[in-house]
């Protein structure tokens, strides 16, 4: 006990200084692996981490619109920007609708998705390991 302090006195007690728990951080790796997990069991999961709309021209279909789904963190790590316009897939032309359906059957089996995408009028190969 201190002299001059009145302990019964609770606002003016000395008080324990709060105990920190240490905080660990995490990289966001196991996230990730859960999220490409997903979609290999389920392709159609991708549409929940990149959304997709149809870019048109002239002269038809160009391929597809790509932005963030409603959970962003596969499209970040992959290196896409908002705008980017999807061409193809492990090798398959976006422009054509008959692929779609082979597209979708294919990455349950892939171990990486190769995306092309247009972005400013150039075209970048994206490799998404899986």
């Amino acid at each position: 006990m201190l002299a001059g302090v009145d302990y019964n006195d609770r606002e003016r007690a000395p008080q324990p200084a709060p105990v920190r728990e240490p905080v660990e951080q995490d990289s966001g790796e196991g996230d990730l692996s859960t999220v490409k997990a997903e979609i290999m069991n389920n392709p159609q999961a991708l549409l929940k981490y990149i959304t997709l709309s149809q870019e048109r021209n002239d002269e038809g279909l160009v391929g597809y619109r790509i932005g963030p789904g409603s959970d962003n963190r596969l499209f970040q790590e992959a290196g896409l920007q908002e705008g980017d316009i999807a061409v193809s897939i492990n090798g398959a032309d976006l422009a054509n609708p008959a692929e779609m359906n082979r597209i979708w059957q294919s990455l349950s089996d892939a171990s990486e998705i190769s995306l092309t995408v247009q972005r400013d009028g150039q075209l970048h190969d994206i490799y998404i390991g899986l």
